[in-house]
């Protein structure tokens, strides 16, 4: 199969097809010399990963000269079997040049176009004919390298792997942290600071004396707010075990995926989103949303070498099929340069397919400023959902199915 792209600004749009249809041969058909060459490296790269063994070249084609653009689609035609054309994006006059083409040669081209939000294929040519697609499910890092970025990390990167055990461990954090979610980011943040501090705490176990503790903390600024009844409630739930408390205090954490949630203050929103979006499955079981991830930190260059390279953390970021969805978390008071930030790096890396979602827990105490942040995140087309810490289930569910199609 040969297939036939009109290169278009929207990354996505120009590589679908190949990912999709696993073509043998892949021409892009454009005027911006410079761009298509400098952007078939990254869709060669992204291709490989998937081992994709499709040969890419391209073609210098006047977007504004109909009888050209005729001439030229017409030896693609002649000199490839099985082509076939994706609309999806591309100039006016390609598509009229198409037109021509497809009277011209009606039993030699297929036409189609992507549907990016249910993950089909559209027959544009009335013969009733589609080309075979794979399941297209593109993950962060496939999407982020697609626009030229890559997931970096530094020294307070945490990776969370969401399965079933750790999702029902993030459910029983959750529903720990809501009770008081000042308390519990001070509780958290001492967690954190022990670890950080105390010689005696490796791996699981943790064992330190609580006056020296205290004074410690308090040198480096901070104040001890780990009290022996929220150490209760975590050992309830199955969180740490082996709790004693007294002069000196010592417990062991579940596991590691535990002991970064307990132990990263002001994350835990994150978490709970993010937990709660990876356990979203369909009708038949699968998974919803085909990978999600807290506290990605991009990198806007696919270098390594860049002394000072432009960086951005997503607090979470999900994809479902091809659509990522962009979300920011915040549990206190934020102002409208928080919506500026999300809506630049979205739009840098899913152009118009990215969804922006503002996830937050006290949007009733900015008093004047709520209905300003909310009528410019509704004209930045930002969804807003500032009640998830008090929804039921039924509703989150809901809620969180339908952020890829807002």
């Amino acid at each position: 199969m040969t297939l036939i792209e009109f290169y278009d600004k929207t990354k996505l749009e120009n590589i679908a097809g190949a990912l999709l249809l696993r073509a043998d041969k892949l021409i892009f058909i454009g005027d911006n010399q410079k761009a298509i060459t400098k952007s078939i490296p990254v869709y060669q790269n992204l291709l490989e990963k998937r081992n994709i063994n499709t040969e890419i070249c391209y073609k210098t084609v006047n977007k504004n000269n109909l009888s050209v653009i005729v001439e030229q689609l017409s030896l693609i035609v002649e000199e490839n079997d099985d082509c076939v054309f994706d609309l999806t994006g591309g100039e006016d006059l390609y598509l009229v040049a198409l037109g021509i083409l497809m009277e011209k040669y009606p039993d030699r081209i297929q036409c189609h176009r992507f549907n990016f939000k249910n993950s089909t294929i559209t027959d544009c040519d009335a013969d009733g004919n589609v080309a075979k697609a794979e399941l297209f499910d593109i993950s962060i890092e496939e999407n982020i390298l697609l626009y030229g970025g890559r997931i970096t990390f530094d020294e307070n990167s945490v990776s969370f792997v969401f399965d079933n055990d750790f999702n029902l461990d993030v459910e029983k954090i959750w529903t720990i942290s809501k009770e008081d979610q000042k308390r519990w980011n001070s509780a958290s943040g001492t967690i954190g600071d022990i670890l950080k501090l105390c010689n005696k705490s490796s791996g699981l176990d943790v064992r330190f004396e609580k006056v020296l503790a205290e004074n410690e903390i308090k040198r480096t600024g901070n104040n001890y707010g780990l009290n022996d009844y929220f150490l209760k409630r975590l050992e309830e739930n199955e969180l740490i075990h082996s709790l004693a408390l007294g002069d000196e205090i010592s417990f062991s954490f579940k596991n590691e995926s535990v002991k970064n949630a307990l132990s990263t203050p002001g994350k835990m929103l994150e978490i709970a989103v993010a937990s709660k979006l990876a356990a979203l499955t369909d009708d038949e079981g699968k998974k919803f949303y085909n990978d999600v991830k807290v506290g990605v930190l991009i990198d806007w260059d696919n270098t390594e070498t860049d002394e000072a390279p432009t960086l951005n953390e997503i607090d979470v970021l999900a994809m479902k099929d091809a659509i990522p969805v962009f979300i920011s978390c915040k549990s206190g008071l934020f102002d409208n340069d928080e919506l500026y930030k999300l809506k630049t790096v979205a739009s840098r890396f899913g152009d118009d397919y990215a969804k922006c979602v503002l996830v937050a827990t006290s949007m009733e105490r900015m008093e004047c400023k709520e209905k300003f942040i909310r009528n410019r995140a509704d004209d930045m087309k930002i969804r807003i959902i500032d009640d998830f810490d008090t929804m039921d289930e039924s509703k989150i569910t809901r809620v969180l199915k339908s952020l890829y199609c807002n």
